[in-house]
């Protein structure tokens, strides 16, 4: 009997944790999506070559506002509202909320003053 009781102890154990990983996981992707008119965080394939994220970026019809130490991030803003899906259509691997990113990673939203 003691055996079948730990067994369900440990199969609640695992759904907790489950759930735990889960509601995490579902807070980070709501707090990292982009929104329209905000300031973004483009990453591109780190193996894309030199100034890759400024490439999309500008592809885009963007400005660039910031780049971190690695040249496939960097922060793009524009106030139209279509921003998201023509930096993904330029080629960014994932577009993100930069506020989100820079807590995450240290990677400075503002290095010119431009505080939109």
């Amino acid at each position: 009997m003691a055996k079948r009781n730990n067994s369900s102890e440990t199969r609640a154990l695992l759904i907790a944790l489950g759930f735990g990983v889960f509601a995490i996981l579902g807070a980070s992707a709501i707090a990292a999506a982009p929104r329209p008119a905000s300031k973004l965080a483009v990453m591109t394939a780190p193996w894309a070559g030199d100034y890759s994220a400024l490439r999309v970026i500008l592809s885009a019809g963007s400005s660039m506002v910031s780049q971190g130490r690695y040249q496939w991030i960097a922060v793009a803003y524009d106030d139209r509202p279509d921003l998201v899906g023509r930096l993904y259509r330029a080629g960014a691997l994932l577009v993100a909320d930069a506020a989100f990113v820079s807590a995450c990673s240290g990677l400075t939203p503002t290095r010119n003053g431009n505080d939109k």
